[in-house]
Formats: C-alpha cells, structure tokens, sequence
C-alpha cells in the first residue's frame, strides 16, 4: 500500500471532482435558452382586436326586418398566420359569433410600428366545439407559421407561445406538454378532446399558437385554462388547455384553408 502525499491527495480528489462535472454537462440541444424559431414566430403572431357588425339574417320576413338592429360583436386574442394570404389562425370565441361569415374590422398589432393597423377581413371558417377560427385580412405576409403532423409532439416536450395578454403587449410563455388528449369529466364531445400545458399567461393569449421548442411548429392553439383548489387550505394548480393539432389540421382540411405542413421532426426555420 502506497502512501500518499496531501498534495497527492487533493490533485486526485480535483480531478474526480472535474470528471463528475464533465459528466452532468448538458447538451446544447437539450436545453436550449432561446427556443427554435421564436423569432420567425413572432414575426406571423398578432394582436387581434375584432369588431364586427352586420345585419340579421335574411330568413326571417322582410317586414320583420324593417327595424332590426345590426348584430354587433367583438373580440380580443391572439392570431397567427398560417398562409401568407393573410388566412389567421385563431380561437372561435375571440371571433364570437357561431357560424359567422361575415366582413370583420381587424385591429392588428405590428411590433415595430408604434400604432396598430387596422385591416379589414373575412371570417372564413368557425367552429365553435373546437373553439378554431379562421380569418382571412386583405394583406399578403412574407411567411407563415407551420402546422405540425399528427403524432408529432411528445409528452413532456417543452413548448412555448406568443401572445398578447392584458395590455402587456407582445409576452412569451414557456412550458410543457403536461398530458395529451385530455377529456374532462368523460366528456367525449369534439371540445372534449384537449391538450393540458404548464404555460403561464394571461386573458387575451386565446388562439395564439403552441409552438413546439424543438422544431418551431404549431402543435396546438390556446384556448382556456383551469383552475383547481381541492380545498381552502390547499395552493391552487391552474393549467392551461389547448386544441391539439388534430384538431386544427382536420378543421383547417373540412373548410378548404390552405396552410403549411412539413415531415415530422423537421424545424422549420433556418
């Protein structure tokens, strides 16, 4: 048996200590500081401010209608553009109005520009138990955001959003996929079907889009949140619940919306 030295002794117990080190070292790709693509997803993310107003419907008598006042409705939320014909991807219930095809006056907030610009637009496609909706604005983008295949996200996966919450102005959240096809209380309905996040926001980040850390795609759009205390004495858990992109990809397909798709795995920006 050798004897060591103190010095001896330290050196060896440094360098172990350097080895352990070497070894919890985290790769850059499994944890990143800044998600992939955020900046091109800002960039076809929007505040959606929306007022529409519009006569009642014409299936009623025309004697009826002599007096009828227009149908007035607004929104507030969050929008991303999925096709670079101005098609914006956001929730049915900042739109509002079930089954409405109408012109919509839509106050859209460009970073950049000290004023929002409003543009006039068209509601394409609603569907309010998927709480999806399509708006269509008279501007054309220089790129959209992408959609992501079905089966593509993880559980667990870390995800983020763009959105506008309160008057805070443009925020990014970031968290991860908690559960996947999640249906409360038994509810099989088309709402049942839902996507639980650890996202933390606010009111107005509805219809903002899910975005996947990884490859930047859209894998879900904001839709509510829950809110759960199991008694006075207990810290309450809020989760956020958003439409899996099952959901919006079927959607999107039933009322003929373009949008951009790409393999599974791939990001989609440079």
């Amino acid at each position: 048996m050798h004897n060591l030295s103190p010095s001896r002794i330290f050196f060896l117990l440094f360098a172990a200590a350097v080895s352990l080190a070497g070894c919890a070292t985290v790769h850059p790709n499994k944890l990143s500081t800044i998600p992939n693509c955020l900046e091109q997803n800002r960039q076809v993310t929007y505040r959606l401010d929306i007022e529409m107003i519009e006569k009642q419907a014409t299936e009623v008598p025309l004697w009826m209608q002599l007096d009828a006042k227009p149908r007035e409705a607004s929104g507030h939320g969050s929008g991303t553009i999925i096709h670079e014909s101005g098609y914006i991807l956001t929730s049915a219930h900042v739109v509002k109005e079930k089954g409405w095809k109408g012109k919509v006056t839509i106050t859209v907030a460009v970073r950049g520009q000290p004023q929002a610009v409003t543009l006039e637009g068209t509601v394409m496609a609603i569907d309010t138990k998927k709480d999806l909706a399509v708006v269509q604005v008279n501007q054309r983008f220089p790129f959209a955001g992408t959609i992501a295949q079905p089966g593509e996200l993880q559980d667990g996966e870390a995800v983020y959003n763009v959105g506008y919450p309160f008057d805070f102005g443009e925020m990014i959240g970031r968290g991860h996929v908690m559960r996947q096809d999640y249906v409360p209380s038994g509810d099989m309905s088309e709402r049942g079907t839902t996507l639980l996040l650890d996202i933390s926001d606010g009111s107005g980040t509805s219809g903002s889009a899910i975005l996947s850390e990884n490859t930047g795609k859209i894998v879900g759009v904001m839709m509510a949140y829950t809110f759960r205390r199991d008694g006075p004495d207990m810290p309450p858990m809020v989760v956020r619940v958003a439409v899996p992109v099952e959901k919006i990809r079927s959607f999107l397909d039933e009322n003929g919306i373009p949008y951009h798709s790409s393999p599974p795995g791939t990001p989609v920006c440079e």
